[in-house]
């Protein structure tokens, strides 16, 4: 009897050792969240009134759908970063920051019942990565396209439609690295739309 509740006992404490151990691992390692921000320091002139705008969530390629961060290892292969994510989908931080830049520049404001949207803002996330292919360089990697179209079909008002590609060489790999990569490119492709809305009217 004596010698079997030694074994339990034993076989006990062994268990909770482990349990431990693997406990210990796990907070060892934590999952990292991170935001895109852009700001713009220099909005455009603004006309009077401003123009009512309808805003639509950005869509985003199937390929960056997951929250996690995804890095170009070699030419076609790709990973997926479990420990480093943003805080909520990307596309919808893009989206709100593409809005907000618009506001702030007192040119749109937001539609309502009391004024209808003369133009809805829409966009897509085409690219949005870390590549790392080439070992001696990384760079952070982000495309998205933007649309601005008059919502009335008659509109003497073309859409403006523009698609922004950014490559930017940064220091080294970390997430940290790259998120402000990312952020730098967010703030020049909103600054660029921005610059080409000149005459935009209802």
């Amino acid at each position: 009897m004596i010698s079997r509740l030694a074994l339990f006992s034993m076989a006990t404490l062994a268990l909770m050792m482990l349990s431990g151990c693997f406990s210990l691992g796990r907070q060892t390692v934590e999952k990292q969240l991170y935001s895109l921000e852009a700001r713009i320091r220099e909005p455009g002139s603004a006309p009077s009134p401003p123009v009512p705008i309808m805003v639509k969530e950005f869509e985003i390629a199937p390929m960056y759908t997951t929250n996690s961060f995804v890095y170009r290892m070699e030419a076609f292969r790709f990973e997926t970063d479990y420990y480093n994510e943003f805080i909520i989908p990307p596309q919808r931080m893009i989206t709100e920051a593409v809005k907000q830049a618009l506001f702030d520049t007192k040119r749109f404001s937001l539609s309502g019942p009391g004024a209808p949207a003369a133009y809805r803002l829409s966009g897509k996330v085409i690219r949005l990565y870390g590549d790392f292919s080439n070992g001696k360089q990384p760079l952070a990697v982000m495309e998205i396209a933007i649309f601005l179209a008059p919502i009335q079909k008659n509109s003497l008002q073309p859409p403006l439609s523009k698609t922004f590609l950014r490559q930017l060489p940064i220091s080294d790999q970390s997430p940290s690295t790259l998120v402000r990569g990312w952020n730098t490119q967010l703030e020049g492709i909103i600054q660029e739309f921005i610059a080409d809305l000149d005459g935009i009217r209802p």
